[in-house]
């Protein structure tokens, strides 16, 4: 609601919406009347049939109510709905019956603009307010939810082993699920537990470990969590990282929005001092990355070799 509330609507680009294509079909209901068949195999008979022209008249207010999930004040939502239709009605041919007609497939495609209009208003909002310093990443530590010391497993629940079988060596806890890793989480954990230049790494779990927020409602929650041991100093870290990893199938817009943030948070970490958010990781420094499943291994080596 901090973005929401500062978004511009006025800015919001309607044209496409306002020139929309609508089909010149006359739409129509069938209305039938049905009783039980005297023949057992058909059960149901069908009795009479009418074909009656469609009464779906266009309701505003019902427009308005569709995407208040989206423009939250229905104030605006209600202009903007009158706007769209008052600019297609404009349009020759476009009869009220035609546009009633539409009226599904008008609203859904309203939903879409306006969500791809509400993220990029947002994401200018966003990066207004950092710029401004009215806005800041901060690492927010919450007690209720600190890393257990303990788990509960179901019994004979398989853990996770290397690819020869030998039990996981940095992992940060001894006991790690398999089940709760997908084929290219697994792959990538196993390939992290052989660096011996780190210093453990810890599968972060979705929902209750570390976030990072961003200019949309839904939080990221990196997979991994991997300090780099500090040379100097081989039980402090010198570089911790925050991997995401994707399949090629996923390179969509939500992986490119994560993307975005990871390099926000990159450019901002490299403008204050670790040491200064988090006393326990003093002197070093934190770098997020979002690797895909054809270029894993490549990264992993990249940063391993830094």
């Amino acid at each position: 609601m901090d973005i929401l509330s500062r978004i511009n609507w006025g800015l919001v680009d309607l044209d496409g919406i306002k020139k929309l294509s609508l089909i010149k079909a006359e739409s129509r209901d069938e209305a039938s009347a049905i009783g039980l068949s005297q023949y057992v195999q058909e059960v149901i008979e069908k009795k009479d049939s009418q074909i009656q022209k469609a009464t779906v008249k266009l309701d505003l207010v019902y427009v308005t109510r569709q995407i208040l999930d989206i423009v939250p004040n229905p104030w605006i939502a209600y202009q903007i709905a009158e706007q769209v239709f008052s600019s297609l009605s404009s349009i020759p041919d476009n009869s009220e019956e035609v546009i009633a007609s539409n009226m599904v497939f008008i609203v859904e495609e309203i939903r879409k603009t306006l969500a791809k209009e509400c993220d990029r208003l947002a994401e200018k909002v966003f990066r207004d307010l950092l710029e401004n310093q009215k806005l800041f990443f901060f690492l927010v530590v919450d007690r209720n939810s600190d890393i257990p010391t303990r788990i509960t497993v179901r019994k004979n629940a398989p853990k996770l082993t290397r690819d020869n079988n030998d039990p996981i060596q940095r992992s940060l806890f001894d006991y790690v699920l398999e089940e709760e890793f997908n084929e290219l989480e697994k792959a990538l954990a196993i390939y992290l537990d052989g660096q011996e230049k780190l210093l453990f790494w810890y599968r972060n779990a979705s929902k209750k470990d570390y976030y990072v927020q961003g200019w949309k409602k839904g939080k990221i929650y990196p997979d991994f969590i991997v300090p780099e041991a500090d040379l100097q100093n081989p039980d402090d870290c010198a570089t911790v990282y925050v991997i995401e990893s994707k399949g090629l199938h996923l390179k969509n817009e939500d992986t490119q929005y994560k993307q975005t943030i990871f390099e926000i948070c990159n450019e901002l970490g490299q403008k204050k001092q670790w040491g200064e958010l988090r006393q326990e990781f003093f002197g070093s420094r934190i770098e997020f990355k979002l690797i895909f499943d054809d270029e894993w291994e490549r990264k992993i080596n990249e940063i391993m070799l830094s």
